[in-house]
């Protein structure tokens, strides 16, 4: 077998197997890893629990979002987004996704999701079931151009801290069934 041998001091990884098995240390406790049948996981180091860095600046694996076909949080344990942190962008154009369950991802602190699934165009299921989003701001064009999602729950969704949802379902043509909260407080926002 082939290890992974870390590339340069600030532990990043990548390692051609069928050119896009890749791993990267994204912050002091959490990896993300490719593997050769197309799945994105994030792993905690200590195998437990594990805070993600703010994904605002870059999608540290935007050069392999063609070769995502699933993704999720390792069974078992949580990642979290630290303090002001940003999902936009998150899964953009990765055109290949067909199953995301991110059960494990906590997000208490994250404050975007703009077009966190903006262009996924093969989604058929997503599991965000664990979702807390007081703090969110935008969810604009998050779910854009998700063409055959067909369903999808948002049951754990706050929308008090919202000034933007615009777009969040712009060209989804397949969906038929969207679980909503309860209380879906959107009044802060704009668009």
């Amino acid at each position: 077998g082939k290890s992974i041998t870390f590339a340069n001091d600030r532990n990043q990884a990548v390692l051609g197997l069928s050119g896009y098995l890749c791993a990267k240390f994204l912050t002091k406790s959490v990896y993300w890893s490719l593997d050769g049948f197309g799945h994105l996981e994030f792993t905690p180091q200590n195998g437990d629990s594990g805070q993600m860095k703010s994904l605002s600046d870059k999608i540290p694996w935007a050069g392999c979002v063609s070769n995502i076909r699933t993704a999720s949080i390792k069974e078992g344990t949580t990642v979290s987004m630290e303090a002001d942190g940003s999902l936009a962008r998150m899964f953009q154009y990765c055109k290949n996704l067909t199953d995301c369950d991110l059960r494990g991802l906590v997000t208490t602190d994250a404050v975007d999701m703009e077009s966190m699934f903006d262009g996924c165009v093969s989604l058929m299921n997503v599991d965000l079931s664990g979702f807390k989003t007081g703090q969110v701001k935008s969810f604009k064009n998050m779910f854009r151009n998700c063409t055959v999602l067909e369903s999808l729950s948002i049951s754990t969704f706050d929308g008090s801290r919202l000034t933007d949802m615009s777009g969040m379902f712009e060209g989804c043509k397949a969906v038929n069934f969207i679980v909503f909260p309860a209380a879906f407080n959107t009044r802060a926002t704009e668009d």
